[in-house]
């Protein structure tokens, strides 16, 4: 977890740090909030465009990714080596 803080221009770095120890509490709370991600593997559900598909890793072809469907539901697809599932699917949803 981490917050990225986005600020005008010229504003100075002690204001943005004063400005943070102020609004402490209501921070923690909100970050306190934030779901947790999933850790990426196959045989987990992970929503896409609402609709949950479960992934599967064929690491036979190349680093490809697709959606398919079988009798369980949707799938999505992750071909290539296992070490980067995380990176194919992550480039995959940001299509």
């Amino acid at each position: 977890q981490g917050l990225r803080i986005t600020v005008p221009p010229g504003l100075r770095r002690g204001e943005v740090e004063k400005f943070l120890d102020r609004h402490q509490d209501w921070l923690e709370q909100r970050l306190a909030k934030v779901p947790t991600r999933p850790q990426v593997r196959p045989g987990i559900r992970i929503p896409i465009r609402g609709v949950p598909h479960r992934i599967v890793h064929e690491p036979a072809k190349r680093g490809t990714v697709t959606v398919a469907r079988d009798d369980r539901g949707p799938l999505l697809i992750v071909h290539g080596e296992r070490v980067h599932l995380p990176r194919r699917i992550a480039d995959y949803l940001k299509r």
